[in-house]
């Protein structure tokens, strides 16, 4: 029982070491100390033994609930406490197979090899369903800033959660004296993959651009700022207009909700639109709402100098349970707050927009967690951008 809870508080603290990785703290280095206590408490001890399947269920729940209400604070401000909190504990729940699958491979001499690869899956799992998953809380993202984000370059974010793990498997298998050949082999491995990751993959300069993003901020904070949406328009137009003058850009870029009032449907927003791309001399691309046979669009559009409106890209990765409400008339039965939900439609593509003699490739707010938003657009020739809302 004392080994058991020794256990549980080991993965507890660990989570809130992972939680140190992200930013505003960045600790980058916190997310191998925490994945390796967490490998630790999984692994049998040369005294007690090892935990049951079920504690190993019980110690990875509770190291992913302790991360996720530390991370996701930030959604309460937008939705309530209460929704933050159920977040969290439904995505702690599918670590239930992370802790029962970790203490089973845990237990082999290879251990270290093999729970990066369960940790991958159980990753990937909750990135993914239901729903299109829930990516912004995946391990890679605390890398930011730290040695191991070139890693992305080779294999994207799910590797950089990998690599993570495996470094931590590094340092929890030295703390419990396991075999060193195979710790040496993944610590190898680990290493050639980070440096191949930091030099150029083949890549060339190809020129550059002048890019001004706007950031017009909104009158007050929550859901309530849709009420201001006219405000909001004129804040990033009159941030705008002060480019005038100025050194010359290629493309102004705001942000998604940035004009809720649609200048496709509002004599008067299209006429801020028109002036602030007059100011600008350069293509503006514009967040904003749009309605087409199939319903509405979270829309980023560019406008041009002259000749107005231009290519645009309709968000394709939209967020459950805001932009869209799955399974609408089931939840309607346990409340009628569901209503509260957009309904927004999804895109089908990414294809890039033409900002000049530039191709661009928009990946908004939500998009930005999902490797196909982004990867699609630049092997169509875009160069990405990320539109996040205010």
């Amino acid at each position: 029982m004392k080994f058991a809870l020794v256990r549980l508080v080991g993965g507890m603290v660990a989570g809130g070491l992972v939680f140190l990785s992200y930013q505003p703290v960045g600790w980058w280095w916190a997310a191998i100390v925490g994945v390796a206590l967490l490998f630790v408490v999984l692994a049998p001890w040369p005294r007690g033994g090892g935990p049951s399947l079920r504690l190993g269920a019980g110690i990875a729940v509770a190291h992913s609930l302790v991360l996720f209400l530390l991370l996701l604070p930030w959604i309460g401000s937008f939705v309530g406490t209460m929704p933050y909190v159920a977040l969290a504990i439904w995505l702690s729940l599918y670590s239930v197979l992370l802790g029962v699958l970790g203490v089973a491979v845990a237990r082999l001499r290879f251990g270290p090899l093999v729970f990066p690869l369960v940790f991958m899956a159980v990753e990937w799992l909750r990135s993914t369903v239901p729903f299109g998953g829930f990516a912004w809380v995946r391990l890679g993202w605390g890398q930011v800033g730290g040695p191991l984000q070139d890693v992305a370059s080779v294999g994207g974010p799910a590797l950089v959660s990998g690599v993570v793990v495996a470094v931590g498997c590094c340092v929890g298998a030295v703390a419990l004296r396991r075999p060193v050949l195979p710790v040496a082999g993944l610590l190898g491995v680990v290493v050639l993959l980070a440096v191949g990751a930091s030099v150029s993959l083949g890549s060339a300069d190809v020129g550059s651009v002048r890019v001004a993003a706007i950031q017009g901020n909104v009158p007050r904070l929550g859901l309530e700022f849709n009420a201001q949406r006219r405000a909001v328009l004129a804040n990033h137009v009159a941030e705008t207009k002060k480019l005038a003058g100025s050194e010359p850009v290629d493309m102004v870029v705001w942000p998604e909700n940035s004009a809720d009032v649609s200048p496709f449907y509002d004599a008067q927003a299209a006429d801020m639109v028109s002036e602030a791309v007059a100011a600008a001399g350069a293509p503006v691309l514009v967040g904003t709402i749009t309605r087409d046979e199939v319903g509405l669009r979270n829309t980023m559009s560019v406008f041009n100098p002259g000749s107005g409106a231009g290519d645009f890209h309709y968000k394709r990765y939209l967020q459950p349970f805001g932009e869209y409400m799955p399974l609408r008339s089931f939840f309607r039965l346990f409340s009628e707050k569901v209503d509260w939900a957009g309904d927004f439609k999804p895109g089908v593509t990414s294809d890039p927009v033409r900002m000049g003699d530039v191709l661009v490739g928009v990946a908004t707010c939500y998009e930005v967690a999902f490797d196909n938003a982004g990867r699609e657009a630049v092997r169509r020739g875009g160069a990405d951008f990320n539109d996040a809302d205010e």
